[in-house]
């Protein structure tokens, strides 16, 4: 029963994400207006915006103008929903479950803004800082924080590991400039390496090696069929965003499985 609530939960989450990831670039408020047709610009009514079930009732088309609905926003709704039940599986019903929501959320917004926009807001990189720190803050007394248990001490593993990702990031981003005449890694990039140290600890490295190694066969993909250009720029966050996910749910046995190709 359990496992029901929680897919349906994240279906609603999922669709407060597509919210957040339509106007949040805009500097639009995320509460008011309520949901409206972004063709008709008509309120949504309750009814008509039930995550998933109202878009198959309604053959993807508003209620009102009878114009298409991207399929985009069951997809997300249904993603959040799918990647909630795993997190779930994975941290169990602990306190943990809920940081590692939210990072998951986060993390779900932040690849579909980067991808349509290449930007990652900072409004965005702010909350997950703060949610760390409270989180961190609240785990003194039985030290389980980060997210991934490691030897360290909670404030040395978030905070260092957060003050060396971002700062690692900057490293190659100088360098990238330095060497390629162009940027390299965009500033909401370093930012957000910043926070998936405060969740993810020093394991925040294994989340980077993903990103950069899922981030070169797609682009390789893609230039391969033309889609993009040797030059062109593509957003990184994205990437990171996999590649903590990722890390969150089989970060210690990657690294272990990494360690033992050098034994």
């Amino acid at each position: 029963m359990i496992f029901l609530l929680v897919f349906l939960y994240g279906l609603v989450v999922g669709s407060f994400l597509n919210v957040c990831a339509c106007r949040i670039p805009k500097k639009q408020s995320i509460v008011s207006p309520g949901s409206y047709c972004p063709n008709c610009k008509k309120p949504i009514k309750f009814y008509d915006n039930i995550p998933v079930f109202s878009y198959v009732l309604l053959s993807g088309k508003c209620r009102n103008c009878r114009k298409a609905i991207s399929i985009r926003y069951p997809l997300v709704e249904l993603a959040t929903g799918a990647l909630f039940l795993v997190t779930y599986f994975i941290v169990g019903l602990q306190w943990l479950l809920v940081p590692a929501l939210i990072l998951v959320a986060l993390l779900i917004v932040i690849f579909l803004i980067d991808l349509d926009y290449q930007i990652i807001p900072n409004g965005l990189v702010i909350f997950g800082l703060a949610a760390g720190l409270v989180f961190l803050a609240a785990s003194f007394s039985v030290d389980i924080f980060p997210l991934i248990k490691t030897s360290f001490h909670p404030l040395l593993s978030s905070v260092g590991s957060g003050v060396l990702a971002s700062g690692s990031l900057l490293a190659i981003a100088y360098l990238g400039e330095l060497f390629l005449k162009r940027e390299a890694m965009g500033v909401g990039d370093i930012k957000l390496a910043a926070v998936l140290g405060m969740f993810l600890g020093p394991y925040v490295f294994v989340s980077f090696f993903l990103a950069f190694l899922i981030g070169s066969i797609i682009s390789l993909m893609f230039m391969s069929r033309g889609k993009i250009k040797s030059r062109q720029e593509v957003p990184f966050g994205p990437f990171m965003a996999v590649g903590a996910v990722l890390t969150l749910y089989f970060g210690p046995q990657i690294w272990h499985w990494y360690l033992s190709f050098l034994q």
